[in-house]
This record gives structure tokens, sequence and C-alpha cells, in this order.
């Protein structure tokens, strides 16, 4: 009997050393800063697609070659962050651009850069905190960084003025950063958000990720992930979510996403759609898989965008 009880214990005691060290794992993969080996990823073109990625380095290579300003803010909790400005001589409105999970600004928007411009716009691509320039150790999946969205709007706002309208695009995590800084009080120039493949809820998203790449079920490693969170990196992934804030939102809201998307599914965008109580559009791209809504359709996308900035006025 004691041998039993001994033996139960000590599996019990090994499964539980194992989740804690799966979920310790799991934070270390998913929240800090990127290392060299998640970031080689995006120069991949077996992942990423030899024509999309010749499209980005075409378009990040003419963004570099303009009269790009390097600019910087500090965050509400003391983090230097870093972006990259180019002002249109006669700008129509301002769009700051934030990228998604462990990517950078010019790879998520180097091949949209020139339509915006040479559409009127001035263009600030955002680094986001826990990224490549920008301070920060941990990516919290836009539940810090929503209060970030409000510093770059008063930076631009700061050189530009308050009379120049201002657009919030986001791609994946950066969409929904954007959604969940929707409901805040961002300043009266912000005119609307594009929404690329964003997700509707975080917590839903980190298990999502969790399903797919970890052996114990969400119900035991996602609260030891979350506590972690808690304790190291100082934020909830329960604490802010994009369908609450589109919730209380008044700002109007495209949503672009890809039907064959399996990293960030596009019912987030159904949720997220349904939420909604602003004016909203939602476009489906026909077999788009995440983050390639832009590569598959480029007519469409760039279409509901200039339609957009016309309904909202700008």
């Amino acid at each position: 009997m004691k041998r039993k009880v001994k033996l139960t214990a000590g599996i019990v005691a090994g499964t539980a050393a194992a989740l804690i060290a799966e979920a310790a794992v799991a934070f270390h993969e998913g929240m800090r800063k990127a290392n060299a080996r998640q970031m080689r990823r995006l120069s991949d073109e077996e992942e990423i697609g030899a024509e999309d990625l010749e499209l980005i380095r075409e378009g990040a290579q003419w963004f570099n070659e303009q009269h790009v300003r390097e600019v910087s803010v500090t965050s509400y909790d003391g983090l230097l962050l870093r972006g990259h400005y180019l002002a249109h001589p006669h700008a129509k409105r301002t769009v700051i651009a934030f990228h998604g999970y462990k990517t950078y600004a010019l790879f998520e928007f180097g091949a949209m850069v020139r339509f915006y411009y040479e559409n009127g716009c001035n263009l600030l691509l955002v680094e986001q905190r826990g990224h490549l320039v920008s301070e920060g150790e941990y990516v919290d999946f836009g539940i810090l960084a929503r209060h970030d969205v409000i510093s770059w709007v008063r930076y631009v706002n700061s050189i530009n003025g308050t009379e120049l309208p201002v657009f919030l695009a986001g791609v994946s995590m950066g969409a929904a950063t954007v959604l969940m800084a929707s409901d805040m009080p961002l300043p009266s120039n912000v005119r609307g958000i594009i929404d690329d493949c964003g997700y509707s809820d975080t917590w839903e998203e980190v298990s999502h990720f969790g399903r797919l790449y970890h052996t114990f079920p969400n119900k035991l490693l996602m609260p030891i992930v979350n506590l972690m969170c808690r304790l190291i990196a100082g934020f909830d992934l329960r604490d802010a979510s994009p369908r609450r804030s589109l919730e209380r939102t008044h700002l109007p809201v495209l949503m672009i996403h890809g039907t064959a998307d399996t990293l960030v599914p596009i019912r987030s965008s159904y949720q997220n759609y349904s939420s909604c109580k602003s004016p909203k559009r939602l476009v489906q791209i026909e077999d788009a898989e995440h983050v390639k809504c832009y590569f598959k359709d480029r007519a469409v996308y760039e279409e509901e965008v200039l339609s957009f900035f016309e309904r909202c006025g700008a």
C-alpha cells in the first residue's frame, strides 16, 4: 500500500514538474523578445514565398531611400519606443502602423508603404515594445502596448497638429493592439482603424498557440503561463481583449481577413464584427493565409482601404 502511495505521489510530482517546465518554456518562447532564430524565419523564402518576400524587399528598399526620420517616444511605463516616420509633402492623413508578433515594421508593411504614401499618407511605422530596437524584454500581445498607441498619436499630433486625420493600422498582433486601444481616450483626430487579421481575445489566441505547439492541455497550462506573465512580465492575459474594446468604441473599423488563416482563424474577425458597435466593414479575402491578404488580392485590399478613408471623411 505504501509503495502504491509513493508511486502515485512520484507520478503526480513528476507530472507537476513536467507541467511547470513546459509552462516555463511556453512563457519564455512565447513572451520573451524575439531571438535570432525566431527573426531569421522572416527571411525564409520557403516559409513566406519568394514572390511575396521580393515585394517586401522592394518596398522596404523604396522606403529606406526616402527622407525617413528615426523617431522615438517614452511609454507610460518608461520604455524608449522607436519608429520610422516618412512625411508626405501634401499629406491628407497620417497612418500609424503596428506590426505583428515577433516581426518588425518594414517586414509587415514593406509591401504596402508605397501604396499608402502615393495616396497622400504620412507614414509612421512603429517598432512595438519588446521588438527589435524598442525597449522591453517581453511581448505582451497588445495588453500593455495598447497604451503606446496613445503615445504615438500624441507624437504625430505634436508634428502635424490635431487637424490632420490619423488612422491606426495593424497586422495580426498589431491589429489586436490598435483594436484594444479603440475604447481608450484617443485624440479626437483619430478617424478609424484598419484591422488586418487581428484576433478577438488575447487569452484565446495564446491558448490557440498552445494547442498548436504544446503537449499539456490548455486548461492546465494556461493558468501557469498567465501567472508567469503577471509575476515576471507585469501583465495579465485577461486584462484586455479586442472584442471587449470593440463593444465600447466609437471609431469606424475596417476588418480584412483571409479565409485560409489558421494562425488567427477568420472566426476571430466574425466575433470582432459582431461585437463592434461602431461603423464597420468586414472584407474576406478568399484563400488568403495569415498576413497574406495584401499579397493574395492587392487590388481589393487597396480599393477597400481607399474607400474606408473616403467614408471616414479623410
